[in-house]
């Protein structure tokens, strides 16, 4: 489902679903790729009182991430410097599309000299390495093997 992505005002952040966005918020060219992290200790406290969307009586994490802003929780907000960095996956074709995006990605980062990093840098790079397999291997399970031509 897509996300609007607003900021009010006030500078909080919202991210609002298709079904509820004004025609001004339409003109808005940000939108959330839906990918959000919370501390598990906290999710599983504030599931059972987050509210379902009216409209659509589902639970959807921009409740979550509008609970957590609302109570001053500290968040990080990541804006992507490619767009091609993330697409939405709802066919077996487009997990397969993700899949060889992804293997692409950590065979370009792992093929990275690290000794010329910065030690900052090359934390991030050996934690986007590890990001990467866990998605690859989360995708690999979901198809029940390595996709075809892996």
């Amino acid at each position: 489902m897509a996300h609007e992505l607003t900021i009010r005002e006030n500078g909080k952040v919202e991210f609002i679903e298709k079904e509820y966005v004004t025609e001004k918020q339409k003109k808005i060219q940000e939108v959330s790729t839906g990918t959000f992290c919370f501390k598990r200790d906290w999710f599983i406290r504030m599931y059972p009182t987050m509210p379902p969307l009216r409209k659509l009586g589902e639970y959807v994490l921009p409740t979550a991430f509008a609970m957590a802003r609302d109570a001053n929780l500290p968040m990080q907000i990541v804006q992507l410097q490619n767009a091609d960095e993330w697409f939405g996956v709802n066919t077996p074709e487009e997990l397969k599309e993700a899949h060889r995006a992804l293997l692409s990605t950590l065979n370009k980062c792992e093929k990275m000299e690290m000794e010329k990093l910065g030690k900052s840098q090359r934390t991030l790079l050996e934690r986007r390495i590890a990001a990467l397999k866990v998605a690859l291997a989360l995708i690999e399970r979901e198809q029940g093997g390595k996709p075809d031509g892996f």
